[in-house]
């Protein structure tokens, strides 16, 4: 068997002999002379079959001689580039599935978009939702209704019972929450003269732009969703606190919303305010002028944990009021991990060029089916209603 070296310079050989025919036999081309060139084109690609063998043989040798951290390395890079061919529109689904499942696993294949595209959504999401990122997520394989089963024994007692006397049982309250499978989605459009530009982040932006409009839809109804095809958020299930001064929500409400909640459901609370609120809060004083707010050592804006109040973290949620306007809600308290997000299946993402043909368009969609609720056999909750 020739070596690499050997079947290139027979290459070479065979196209020099080629090409010399053609030029020498251009004007008078008969049928043994075209027979001829046929053959020694035949031959070369014969010879390029082989070389690409080797060459295919070697690059396996080297992908497993290496470490597991570059193998994986290698697997994402393979992943990213499949899927930025395929928002560019340089292979379709279909050779987008097979790419993915010829770079990774079995499990990883069965997805349309390869997980490092799902973390670039995911890691928006987790930007701009403070609920997603802080509630209790579980990932279920079916879209029909789960069941979550809650008792509560709070209203019962043992009992002192004299000798020989009769113990009286008590049952305890049993109830359940239901969590669906609720459909979320989005849609942008990107002009084929951006998808061509090689200058052009088009995997950046679509992932950037379908993400925060994701995590937008999420956290407003994390927050205020009636549970009508979509989550119910939290301020439907919450303990109702009326601030004591009207279109102001003082320090003393704020210690109100944590006595709200038993003392069981108050470790691991959190403070989430609006920003108008954080803002007010920021004058806060206690009797001797230091601030009540106390700003940790170790906060950052990455983090979204920069101060804390009565030892609770305090974190600002877009989605809530301004603490000026009656009837508003600009504070909420509790343990986030009381409000349960059910996912269905990861954010899929899919390109369509039918639909803006005739605008030279591409329309890039994003869908993914969820559903969240306060979890709890008690309040776990609390809220700040604007008096006015």
């Amino acid at each position: 068997m020739k070596t690499k070296k050997e079947l290139e310079a027979l290459r070479l050989e065979k196209t020099t002999q080629m090409q010399t025919l053609i030029e020498e036999r251009s004007s008078s081309m008969d049928e043994e002379t075209l027979a001829t060139v046929k053959t020694l084109k035949d031959e070369v690609g014969q010879i390029d079959m082989k070389i690409e063998g080797i060459e295919a043989v070697r690059a396996v040798a080297v992908r497993t001689s290496k470490p597991a951290e570059h193998q994986a390395k290698d697997v994402q890079k393979e992943f990213r580039g499949a899927f930025v061919g395929y928002l560019r529109g340089e292979m379709n689904n279909a050779e987008l599935e097979k790419r993915i499942m010829q770079a990774g696993t079995a499990g990883k294949g069965l997805e349309t978009v390869p997980d490092e595209f799902y973390r670039t959504l995911l890691n928006k999401i987790l930007e701009y939702g403070m609920i997603f990122a802080d509630a209790n997520k579980i990932t279920t394989a079916n879209h029909g209704d789960l069941l979550i089963p809650m008792a509560d024994d709070t209203g019962n007692a043992g009992a002192w019972t004299a000798e020989g006397g009769t113990i009286t049982p008590a049952d305890f309250v049993t109830s359940q929450v239901t969590m669906k499978a609720y459909k979320c989605t989005t849609a942008i459009v990107v002009s084929t003269e951006l998808l061509e530009d090689a200058f052009f982040d088009v995997e950046s932006y679509v992932a950037s732009s379908l993400g925060i409009r994701l995590a937008r839809t999420f956290e407003n109804a994390f927050i205020n969703g009636d549970g009508t095809g979509k989550p119910k958020g939290i301020l439907a299930g919450a303990v109702n606190v009326p601030t004591a001064v009207l279109a102001v929500c003082d320090q003393d409400d704020m210690r109100n919303l944590v006595y709200a909640l038993s003392p069981a459901l108050r470790i691991g609370g959190v403070f989430y305010v609006s920003d108008a609120q954080r803002k007010a809060m920021d004058a806060w004083v206690d009797t001797t002028g230091r601030l009540l707010l106390q700003t940790q050592a170790s906060a950052t804006h990455a983090t979204a944990v920069e101060a804390t109040l009565y030892g609770y973290p305090v974190r600002i949620n877009h989605e809530l009021g301004d603490p000026a306007t009656p009837a508003d809600n600009p504070a909420i308290f509790g343990n986030p991990q009381n409000y349960w997000i059910r996912n269905i299946r990861n954010i899929t993402v899919k390109r369509s060029d039918e639909l803006y043909a005739l605008t030279d368009e591409v329309l890039f969609t994003a869908t993914t089916r969820l559903d969240g609720k306060i979890v709890n056999a008690n309040p776990a909750f609390s809220k700040s209603t604007v008096a006015g």
